[in-house]
């Protein structure tokens, strides 16, 4: 772990002790105690208080250096005699970043997928139930996209082919427009889209199917994405069960036609309408 940084000083404010770690985390050149007591009173006085009035602080940090970001816990304690007189005092750095990152890092793969960058199911959940309680007012469609036999892409062409063409989806998904559109990855090769009605374009979507191009290593593999829509008439119905219904609409194309397919279907009247 990081040796944390410690500086004392006297009651005139003069260095009398400082660690190495200290001098490392300020970048101070050569040992000079005037660079540090510039730069401790700049970390220390972050806000332009009277650091006369103050006996203790205790703060984090957040800064770039060299383009790398730091975070880092600071203390600034006054020393006093038996007498209650103050006779200087010290500061502490310790060094969070490396704990932070992995913070950070855990923080962002329990919302995100990381292949992809979209949202992982559970948190796509979880935007998809924000977005429809703060929005009660406003229809919404489901929309659930497959590759087809898509355990073959990465069987043929390898684990790297296939991560790829999944990145390409989600990259040209997110170009779909709409005012509070939110994306999500619901398996290896699950996608899922919610959006408002008034913003979606069957074309918009096709479109964005069409970017996604064929695998061309030894020979010219098309690749197939199947997409069902729902239109959410109860907002009351638990997310996965919304995403269930879009993905239901897939299982009645898959197989049946060697393009890109979007069947839309109402759940209220059973009535299907099939376009290409």
């Amino acid at each position: 772990s990081t040796v944390d940084g410690i500086v004392f000083f006297d009651v005139n404010g003069t260095i009398i002790f400082s660690n190495d770690a200290a001098k490392m985390h300020l970048n101070v050149p050569n040992d000079d105690l005037n660079i540090m007591r510039d730069k401790l009173i700049e970390l220390v006085n972050d806000n332009h208080e009277s650091l006369r009035d103050i006996a203790s602080k205790k703060y984090s940090c957040h800064f770039e250096r060299n383009g790398n970001k730091y975070v880092w816990e600071v203390e600034y304690h006054k020393l006093f005699d038996g007498n209650g007189k103050n006779i200087g005092g010290f500061v502490k750095i310790h060094d969070h970043t490396e704990a932070y990152i992995k913070l950070e890092q855990e923080r962002y793969r329990s919302m995100y997928d990381t292949l992809t960058g979209i949202y992982n199911k559970e948190y796509f959940y979880q935007q998809v139930r924000n977005t429809l309680d703060s929005n009660v007012d406003t229809d919404y469609l489901a929309i659930a996209s497959d590759i087809k036999e898509f355990k073959l892409v990465n069987d043929r062409y390898g684990r790297d082919a296939g991560d790829g063409v999944l990145k390409k989806i989600a990259e040209e998904i997110r170009k779909i427009p709409g005012k509070d559109n939110v994306f999500g990855r619901l398996g290896v090769d699950r996608f899922a889209i919610l959006i408002r009605k008034e913003d979606f374009d069957e074309e918009t979507l096709l479109n964005a199917i069409a970017h996604v191009p064929a695998l061309q290593i030894d020979t010219i593999y098309p690749i197939v994405i199947h997409s069902g829509i729902y239109e959410i008439e109860s907002k009351d119905l638990r997310e996965s069960v919304i995403f269930d219904r879009a993905l239901l609409a897939i299982k009645e194309i898959k197989d049946r036609y060697n393009l890109s397919s979007i069947l839309n279907i109402n759940m209220k009247n059973k009535k299907a309408h099939e376009s290409f």
